[in-house]
């Protein structure tokens, strides 16, 4: 690949990823996002043209969860026709099918040309700009939210204030109007810093100590915001990702001693803000399901009734709010019927398969950039059993999950022929 063909690759990527990111917020004016909006889509576009020329490479190497993929928008397309109701945009569509096979196909071609440092890094300034911005109302600053649901809004933005005057910032949601939405991202962030981190012990040569600095920073802020978002599902994937990390590196001293200063400081976090931990212990010992039990009946039930073709739009409806199934598994059999919903739980198990394969296996040496990218994958779909973030294409966890996926599988596969000081063939040849 040439030198100028990179560039544009890399910047297209950044593009899209950092888009991402902006676009989810809820501090960004509608007008502003509108905007964000279509550079997304027609970076995107111009990224998935440039890698359509490399479908066969693409397609010998993922062709089956390609196929998965492709039979799960085959009967998501065949459920809108049958039961979706008419007040459904294309755009909606679009993003629960055809940008699911586009984005994926870009990510499997990715693997192959970009360097690992350029592929993880518009998620780490993307984690970068959140925190940056997640800062200023715990010193005061208030921001003003948006959101086309008004009523919706109205009771987060009450939350918001509410979580802001606790002590501890109990709950709190950083730029978005939920803490799940944030914990979510927040776990994206330290599973990429960490991963960064990994990779500079292999290639230092890459980095210098600023860039380094700010990888530690990351990690620690998406660790403590993490923390205070209360968010049980994000703080369970970040004990996934932890715990997997520290049983594979138990043996190298230096990373040890690594893990071991940030759990100090954890711990020295939680001892300076008792109520959190005490929160923490509450939200996990005493709240249960926060009705999730409730609402996943609801959806079986939904099921059920509606086996093959899918009700078109799932909620669960209580005290006259809607609520969606909590469970992207069964959001997506709710919402589509057993055929789509089989055909995606396939795809996303072929590669929980291959991340557990390379979290157990002892082929990888001292390259431990696969087994973090292996846990963040198995940490996002774990986290998704209590939410539904990923049964869009178009979003941050959507976004990291594939790459996740693709990556980790690229290195595990490639692993005898990936030198240690470099991963990508597009790197080698600029070499």
């Amino acid at each position: 690949m040439k030198i100028q063909n990179y560039k544009a690759t890399c910047f297209l990527y950044f593009i899209v990823i950092i888009s991402v990111y902006f676009m989810e917020m809820s501090v960004i004016p509608l007008e502003l996002a509108w905007a964000i909006n279509k550079i997304f889509y027609l970076s995107l576009g111009l990224l998935f043209l440039q890698q359509a020329g490399k479908v066969k490479r693409i397609i010998k190497g993922s062709w089956l969860p390609l196929l998965f993929l492709f039979l799960y928008i085959v009967f998501y397309l065949s459920s809108v026709m049958v039961v979706q109701t008419e007040g459904i945009s294309f755009g909606e569509i679009a993003s629960k099918s055809f940008f699911y096979i586009v984005i994926f196909t870009v990510f499997c071609s990715l693997v192959y040309e970009l360097d690992f440092k350029d592929l993880l890094f518009p998620f780490f300034i993307g984690t970068l700009i959140i925190i940056f911005l997640s800062l200023p109302p715990l010193f005061g600053y208030e921001y003003t939210y948006y959101s086309m649901d008004e009523g919706r809004l109205a009771a987060r933005i009450a939350a918001i204030k509410s979580s802001l005057q606790a002590t501890g910032f109990a709950r709190y949601p950083g730029v978005y109007t939920n803490q799940n939405g944030f914990g979510l991202v927040l776990v994206v962030g330290l599973g990429i810093s960490l991963a960064l981190y990994c990779d500079y012990t292999l290639r230092s040569f890459k980095y210098n100590r600023f860039q380094l600095f700010f990888i530690i920073v990351a990690f620690i802020s998406s660790l403590l915001f993490a923390l205070i978002t209360l968010s049980r599902a994000s703080l369970l994937a970040v004990f996934i990702i932890l715990s997997i990390f520290s049983y594979k590196t138990l043996k190298n001293k230096r990373v040890l001693v690594t893990v071991f200063i940030f759990t100090i400081l954890s711990i020295v976090f939680l001892y300076l803000n008792k109520e959190i931990l005490d929160l923490i212990f509450y939200r996990f010992t005493s709240q249960g399901t926060s009705s999730r039990d409730l609402i996943w009946n609801d959806a079986f039930d939904s099921i059920s009734n509606n086996p093959f073709s899918g009700v078109g739009e799932f909620v669960h409806i209580r005290n006259d709010r809607e609520y969606t199934a909590h469970n992207v598994y069964l959001q997506i059999l709710a919402n589509n019927g057993i055929f789509a919903g089989l055909f995606w739980i396939l795809w996303a198990a072929f590669y929980l398969c291959s991340s557990v394969r390379i979290v157990f296996s002892k082929k990888m040496g001292r390259d431990l950039r696969a087994l973090v990218l292996a846990a963040l994958c198995v940490a996002i779909l774990i986290h998704q059993l209590f939410e539904n973030h990923v049964d869009s294409a178009i979003h941050v966890s959507t976004f990291c999950l594939m790459l996740s996926m693709t990556l980790s599988y690229y290195l595990y596969k490639n692993r005898a022929a990936i030198p240690s000081g470099d991963i990508s063939t597009a790197s080698k040849m600029l070499a």
